[in-house]
């Protein structure tokens, strides 16, 4: 463990989130100059490898697809990724930064109008796209993998900018791989949705030792702007509940007694009831958005030539 200055500003003054918290989100401080939560003391490289094993669940909900109501569930959760980078692009070259097992590229390669390139950390996930897909994954960060500069017409990330121990750096180099048309596509929670503040400290954004960052709408754009892109879009997620089940898995791991717990994980954990409640998922997620978003953003000036 190390510690570290605030991830978005360097300032060095920061006090605690919590003052009494569970394991979740135990360590989270807040800077005294901009704001920002992070993580403090953070992990080393080295024991961030070992965090996201073949144990770590999103891993395992990923490689585990048994049941015609998750494979649906899988499907349509892929059929609207793809909707929404149709909005901007229609093909082209497309990088996913943190693909997992490849699930979304081997989709969107099938399409025909996509060439596509991952970025993998994870060894277990890099694997499991060479074994089920075929797909030759990069198994390097995006700060030191070797790629050509404005060449991506959208670079994505789905759940993993909150993960990155140097978020400016790693933007600054999607900044320069993308083509200046090109298009920045990014799925994470922010603090400042209604379900952040009903969970409080058991809420999923609060997720030590995986996020080391937690942002909300105004310091995400900041973040956004200070390595050259401009918010575009940012919305709540259509399917609000599939940014509450974690949360309250969280909340029941905690607050609730043995038999009581292993209900609520059991009905969380679930395809099929997720199946029956999307109607009214959606119907939240429409009128109420929840803190996970879809963010788009563009780059407006070319960091390298001194724009």
């Amino acid at each position: 463990m190390h510690y570290v200055r605030c991830p978005l500003c360097s300032g060095d003054q920061a006090a605690p989130v919590f003052d009494e918290a569970p394991s979740n989100s135990s360590g989270y401080v807040r800077c005294g100059v901009c704001g920002l939560a992070y993580l403090n003391p953070q992990p080393e490289p080295n024991e961030l490898e070992v965090h996201y094993s073949a144990d770590y669940l999103p891993f395992q909900q990923v490689l585990d697809r048994q049941g015609r109501a998750r494979r649906l569930l899988v499907h349509y959760g892929l059929w609207q990724r793809a909707r929404l980078i149709d909005r901007y692009k229609h093909g082209g070259e497309l990088l996913e930064i943190g693909c997992a097992d490849g699930t979304f590229l081997h989709y969107l390669e099938s399409r025909g109008n996509w060439r596509v390139q991952g970025l993998e950390v994870s060894d277990v996930a890099v694997r499991a796209a060479r074994e089920r897909y075929g797909l030759k994954l990069i198994h390097e960060s995006v700060e030191a993998a070797v790629l050509p500069d404005a060449h991506y017409d959208v670079v994505a990330m789905w759940d993993v900018l909150e993960h990155l121990p140097n978020p400016r750096v790693a933007l600054a180099a999607i900044h320069r791989i993308m083509k200046p048309d090109g298009v920045l596509i990014i799925r994470m929670p922010l603090e400042d949705g209604w379900d952040a503040r009903l969970f409080g400290r058991y809420w999923a954004g609060w997720s030590a030792p995986y996020h080391l960052a937690v942002y909300s709408a105004d310091r995400l754009e900041r973040l956004l702007a200070g390595a050259g892109f401009s918010l575009v879009q940012a919305r709540g997620m259509q399917s609000a509940l599939s940014c509450l089940i974690p949360s309250i898995r969280q909340w029941a791991e905690a607050s609730v007694g043995r038999m009581a717990k292993h209900i609520v994980l059991a009905l969380a954990g679930s395809a099929l009831l997720q199946a029956l409640f999307a109607p009214l998922s959606w119907l939240i997620g429409a009128v109420w958005p929840v803190s996970c978003r879809l963010v788009v953003a563009c780059p407006v000036t070319r960091l390298d030539s001194g724009e």
